[in-house]
């Protein structure tokens, strides 16, 4: 396994963690873990002696999702105390809503607010950056 399949492996993985949509405070790290990893694609991919890419080619692609860009916001306000660049469409997670009627495990439903006021649910933004990935990383002609 190449060291970009290995990440996207484990982005995937997060992923099926997520779709537990647990109400801990291990399932909310799991759900920041993911960003985190979702944006360190770039640099796994860059590093991976197979694909043939700089950082700033595979950036620049993951930038051109919209997915993928909020992600690298989460992740650096995930990672930062403080940001020293400004952000392109920062988002942060913004609601927690907890389901426990009759359930033996409460659930959780996270949510993203953009600068522009409009929410993601996490979950479904968590989704549709695995989804760019694989876009991305077929198209260098990573199998995965």
């Amino acid at each position: 396994m190449s060291p970009a399949q290995e990440q996207f492996a484990r982005l995937e993985r997060y992923l099926v963690r997520l779709g537990g949509r647990g109400a801990t405070a291990d399932d909310r790290d799991d759900l920041l873990a993911f960003f985190m990893h979702a944006w360190h694609m770039a640099d796994w991919a860059s590093n991976d002696p197979t694909l043939h890419r700089t950082l700033h080619e595979i950036r620049s692609a993951a930038k051109a999702d919209p997915h993928i860009a909020i992600c690298s916001d989460l992740a650096d306000g995930i990672k930062h105390l403080v940001l020293t660049k400004p952000p392109r469409a920062y988002g942060q997670l913004t609601s927690r809503i907890v389901a426990v009627a009759g359930l033996e495990h409460p659930t959780a439903s996270y949510s993203v607010t953009l600068p522009d006021g409009s929410v993601r649910d996490a979950l479904t933004l968590a989704e549709s950056t695995v989804k760019a990935w694989r876009k991305i990383l077929t198209g260098y002609g990573l199998n995965l």
